[in-house]
C-alpha cells in the first residue's frame, strides 16, 4: 500500500513540477482544501492527475509537491494548518533562509580568519573582499535545489533541519581565498659606518582576494544535480516565488524583501533610545484587545486558534498614529488583509509595520523621528472595527511587540 502510493506520489510530483500554473491549484488548495486541489488538478493536469487524485484526497500535500517540501516541514506528516496558515509557511521559508545564511556566514568569517592568522608577521597586507561583511546569497534556489536533490528518492527526509545539516556539511568550501606577494625594490634610510644613506631593500607585498564559490556550487557539488533535477529546481523556485508574493498582496508583508536582506538593514545601528508605543499615552496597554501568538479562533474556518503576528490596539477613528522610534519609512501602501499600512526599518534588523489605518501621512523613502504623526487609526483591510494592528520584524522574524514598547 505504501509503495503503491509512493508510486502514485511520484507520478504526482512529476505533473506538478511540469505545470506552468501551479499557483492556481495552490489557490484552490486554499480555498477548498485537498478537495479544491484534487478538482482544479483535474483541470489543469486532466489524465496524469485522474490516477492519483485519491492520493490527493488522502494526503493532502498538493502545496508540498508543487513548491520546496521542506517549507511546509515535512513532506509526508505537514503540520496540521500548512493548508490554511500561510504565515507559518513565510516564516519556515524564513527560517530557512536565517539557517543558510548562518552557515555561509561562519564560513565566511573562518576565511577572514585564516587571512589573518596568514598575514602576522608580514610587511605589508591588503585585503579584497567583494563580500564586504554581508554573505549573498538566493535562498529560494538553494532551498530549491535542495528539494530537487531530495525529492525524487527521499521524500521523508525532507526538512528544514537536514537542509541546514547538508548545507553545514560543506561549510569550509564555500569561501576561499588566493595570496599573491609581490616583493618591490625600496630605498630606506639606514646608518652605515656612521653615515645616514638609503640603500635599497626589498619589501614584500602581499593582497588576500577572498571569492564565494557561488550558488551554483550547491548544484554542481553539494548535491550533484543532474540537468532535469536543476530544470525542476528552477521550476520549483519560481513556483515558491509567485506563491510568496500571493501571500504578500494578502497579508502586506514584503516576504520576499525579508529573505532577501532587503526590509530592515542590520548594517545600520539601531536608533538611539528606547522604542516609545504608537500612542504617546501612558494607558495604551489598557487599549490593547489581542495580543501577540496563539490565540482563540477568530473565524477561519477548520481552525482553533490562529498565530496573530503582532498586537492590536484599539483607539477611535482618525486618532493619531505615532512612529514608535525613528528610521526611514520602506512601505506605505495598501492590502487585502491589512489595509492601509506603513513599514518603518530602524536600523539593527528591526522593522515596525502599523495596519488597518485610515490614512497614511508619509511616504516610501521619508525619514520620521520618534512620535511623528504617520498614519490616522481605521478599519481598513481584514478588520472588524477600529483598530491599529502594530508588528516587530526582528532580523525577518515577526516578535512580540509588548517588551519593546513602553
Amino acid at each position: 500500500m505504501v509503495d503503491d502510493r509512493r508510486d502514485s506520489l511520484d507520478q504526482l510530483t512529476d505533473a506538478a513540477r511540469a505545470a506552468s500554473k501551479v499557483a492556481k491549484i495552490v489557490q484552490a488548495a486554499q480555498a477548498g482544501g485537498a478537495a479544491g486541489a484534487a478538482a482544479q488538478t483535474v483541470k489543469e493536469y486532466h489524465k496524469q492527475a485522474a490516477m492519483v487524485i485519491v492520493v490527493v484526497l488522502l494526503l493532502p500535500v498538493l502545496l508540498i509537491l508543487s513548491l520546496p517540501a521542506v517549507v511546509f516541514g515535512s513532506l509526508l506528516a505537514p503540520s496540521d494548518n500548512v493548508l490554511t496558515d500561510e504565515m507559518e509557511i513565510a516564516e519556515n521559508v524564513i527560517t530557512i533562509k536565517n539557517s543558510i545564511g548562518t552557515v555561509l556566514q561562519t564560513a565566511y568569517e573562518d576565511v577572514l580568519a585564516e587571512i589573518d592568522a596568514d598575514s602576522k608577521g608580514r610587511y605589508s597586507t591588503e585585503v579584497i573582499d567583494p563580500v564586504g561583511g554581508q554573505v549573498s546569497f538566493n535562498a529560494l534556489q538553494i532551498l530549491s535545489m535542495y528539494c530537487a536533490h531530495m525529492g525524487a528518492t527521499d521524500y521523508e527526509s525532507i526538512n528544514i533541519d537536514d537542509l541546514a545539516e547538508q548545507v553545514k556539511a560543506h561549510q569550509d568550501e564555500y569561501y576561499s581565498y588566493t595570496a599573491e606577494t609581490e616583493t618591490k625594490i625600496e630605498m630606506v634610510d639606514q646608518i652605515v659606518n656612521g653615515i645616514p644613506t638609503q640603500v635599497p631593500e626589498p619589501h614584500d607585498y602581499t593582497t588576500y582576494t577572498i571569492s564565494y564559490a557561488g550558488d551554483s556550487y550547491f548544484a554542481e557539488t553539494v548535491w550533484q544535480l543532474d540537468e532535469k533535477e536543476k530544470s525542476f529546481a528552477s521550476d520549483y523556485a519560481q513556483n515558491l516565488t509567485l506563491y510568496l508574493q500571493e501571500i504578500e498582496e494578502r497579508e502586506g508583508i514584503s516576504i520576499l524583501e525579508q529573505i532577501n536582506d532587503l526590509t530592515a538593514d542590520s548594517t545600520v545601528p539601531v536608533a538611539e533610545g528606547d522604542f516609545g508605543n504608537p500612542f504617546n499615552d501612558p494607558g495604551w496597554r489598557s487599549h490593547i484587545t489581542s495580543r501577540f501568538g496563539k490565540r482563540a479562533d477568530v473565524g477561519l474556518p477548520g481552525k482553533d486558534t490562529t498565530n496573530h503576528n503582532g498586537l492590536d490596539i484599539a483607539y477611535g477613528y482618525g486618532t493619531p498614529i505615532l512612529a514608535v522610534q525613528s528610521g526611514t519609512v520602506i512601505t506605505a501602501t495598501t492590502s487585502p488583509s491589512y489595509g492601509n499600512y506603513v513599514v518603518i526599518d530602524h536600523g539593527g534588523g528591526i522593522c515596525t509595520l502599523y495596519a488597518h489605518c485610515s490614512r497614511l501621512l508619509v511616504s516610501v523613502g521619508q525619514t520620521v523621528s520618534k512620535y511623528d504623526t504617520i498614519a490616522e487609526v481605521g478599519s481598513t483591510g481584514d478588520s472588524t472595527g477600529n483598530h491599529l494592528h502594530i508588528c516587530f520584524i526582528v532580523n525577518g522574524q515577526y516578535t512580540d511587540p509588548e517588551p519593546y514598547l513602553h
